[in-house]
Parts: C-alpha cells; structure tokens; sequence
C-alpha cells in the first residue's frame, strides 16, 4: 500500500511539473541588444532570469514585443543576444499570442533542461 501511495505521489508531482502553470511577472525587458531586439529577460521573485528557446516561436516574441510596448515580434534562439547568467526562469513557453504578458503563456516554471546557450531572444517590429 505505501509502495502504492508513493508511486501516486511521484506521478501526481511528475504532472504538477510537466502541466505547466502561468507565472508571476513583475518585468520584463530586452538585454544585450537595443529597445526593439535582444535576449529576453524576465523579473520574478526580484531576481532576472532568462527565458530558455525551447519551443521558442513567433507568437511568444509577439506577446513580448506587444507587453513592452511595440508590435509583432520574431523568435530568436540560440543565444542570439549572447548568453544571460543567473536563472533560467522559464522553458517550454507556449503563447498563442492572444495574451498581454508572457508570465500569462503556459511555461514550465521550477524545472528546465537549458543552458544560457539556450536563452531566448526577440526583434520586435515598431509601428
């Protein structure tokens, strides 16, 4: 019976994990490059982080652009800006580009399997 209630346990925590949620995020801005390009940075719990390219795409650096104010925006990986340092603070971000903030796109936020050579980027179209 424990061995049962472990093996819920574990699963109920895998899904937790691999669900996803949104996120709480108190800024974001665009580093390395300029006001409409550059590696995608994000404040959470007062700490910047980046954000890994995993599934990195267009609509994703739409909501980014739109949230700093600007237009449309295209995808950048790689460390297309050079590589960020501290956290790596979301992987996985799925937008449909509908949302006002990129901490409202599904993430997997407490787990990644990036490196800073992963970090995403954006240049973001202007009017």
């Amino acid at each position: 019976m424990a061995m049962l209630w472990c093996a819920i346990l574990l699963t109920a925590a895998s899904l937790r994990v691999s669900t996803g949620a949104t996120v709480d995020l108190q800024d974001i801005r665009l580093a390395n490059g300029n006001a409409t390009a550059g590696r995608v940075e994000v404040l959470i719990d007062r700490m910047w982080g980046t954000v890994c390219d995993d599934s990195w795409a267009d609509e994703d650096a739409g909501v980014v652009c739109r949230s700093l104010g600007l237009t449309g925006g295209v995808a950048l990986s790689k460390a297309a800006y050079g590589k960020g340092q501290g956290p790596i603070h979301m992987d996985d971000v799925h937008c449909t580009g509908d949302e006002n903030s990129l901490g409202k796109c599904w993430t997997n936020i407490g787990s990644d399997n990036c490196l800073h050579s992963e970090d995403a980027a954006v240049i973001c179209q202007t009017a």
